[in-house]
C-alpha cells in the first residue's frame, strides 16, 4: 500500500516569555511509522541529520533548494521504503528543531516551515511539479465605515473579500498574492484628505503573518452607489499557505478634506 505523507500544520502556542524572541511553534505529535521504519534507528538518525541541516538555512535564500534536494534524496535512495513517512517525519523534526531555537522570529519560523509544505512532496517522481493557477484561500469580511479625523461617519466600505491567489511565475514555480476587494461610498461625507487601508493576515493561530497597507484614493465623490476598488500584495516565501483569516481597519482621515 502506497503511503502519503500528511501536513503537520503548525501553531503558535499560548503565550511567549520574551517577545523579542520567535514564539513557540505547536508541531503536533510525531507521525506514525511503519514498524520497519520505528526499528530502524539509522534511518531515523539520518532524517535527524537531515532536519539539522535544513534548520541551518532558515532565513536564507537557499531554504527552498536545500529543502528540494533533501527531498529527492529521501525519495531517489529510498525507493519503495515509505519516502512519504520519511517525508512526514523530517517535516515533524524540522519543525521541532526550528520552534525551540530562540534565535529565529516567529515569522522565520512560519516562513521555513510554508516553505517546506510548498516545496513538491516527489513520490515516485523526480519530475518538478508543474504550477497549478488556483485560489488559496477565500475570506469575506465585514463592513468597514471610514471616519474623518474628528471621528465622523464619513464614508463606508462594504462588499469586502480578501483572497489569496497563487499564479505561475513559470511553468513550475508558483507565487503568490493577496488580492482586496471592496465598494467605496462617500456621497454623504466628504473628499480629498488622506486614508489608508490596514491587512493583516493571520495563521490559524492568529500569528500575523503580513500586514500591509493600502491608500484609499479620496479624490473625488462617489454619489448614488458605491464603486468597485481593488488592491494586491505580493506574499513571500509560501506564506499564502499559511493565511486562515484576516482582518481590515481604516486609519482617519488626515489632511484638509472637503465635503461632499
Amino acid at each position: 500500500m502506497r503511503w502519503h505523507a500528511y501536513v503537520i500544520f503548525v501553531g503558535l502556542a499560548v503565550g511567549t516569555t520574551n517577545s523579542a524572541f520567535g514564539q513557540q511553534i505547536n508541531c503536533g505529535p510525531p507521525p506514525t511509522l511503519d514498524q520497519k521504519l520505528q526499528n530502524d534507528e539509522s534511518i531515523k538518525g539520518n532524517l535527524q541529520g537531515k532536519a539539522q541541516l535544513l534548520s541551518k538555512y532558515v532565513g536564507q535564500a537557499d531554504l527552498g533548494g536545500q529543502i528540494d534536494a533533501v527531498k529527492k534524496e529521501i525519495y531517489t535512495q529510498s525507493k519503495d521504503y515509505y519516502p512519504a513517512q520519511q517525508e512526514a517525519y523530517l517535516n515533524y523534526l524540522f519543525c521541532s528543531i526550528i520552534s525551540a531555537d530562540t534565535k529565529l522570529s516567529t515569522l522565520e519560523k512560519l516562513d521555513a516551515l510554508a516553505k517546506f509544505k510548498a516545496t513538491r512532496q516527489q513520490g515516485s517522481s523526480n519530475d518538478q511539479q508543474p504550477c497549478v493557477p488556483t485560489v488559496l484561500k477565500n475570506i469575506p469580511l465585514p463592513n468597514v465605515p471610514t471616519l474623518d479625523g474628528t471621528g465622523n461617519h464619513v464614508g463606508d466600505l462594504s462588499g469586502i473579500a480578501v483572497s489569496v491567489i497563487q499564479e505561475c511565475q513559470t511553468p513550475t514555480v508558483p507565487k503568490q498574492r493577496v488580492h482586496l476587494t471592496f465598494a467605496y461610498y462617500n456621497g454623504s461625507g466628504t473628499w480629498r484628505g488622506e486614508q489608508h487601508l490596514i491587512l493583516v493576515l493571520k495563521s490559524s493561530e492568529g500569528a500575523v503573518l503580513k500586514s500591509p497597507t493600502f491608500s484609499l484614493d479620496r479624490s473625488r465623490c462617489i454619489y448614488g452607489h458605491t464603486e468597485q476598488r481593488n488592491a494586491d500584495d505580493m506574499l513571500e516565501g509560501g506564506i499564502g499557505y499559511l493565511v486562515s483569516t484576516a482582518e481590515l481597519t481604516v486609519s482617519r482621515v488626515s489632511g484638509t478634506q472637503t465635503p461632499c
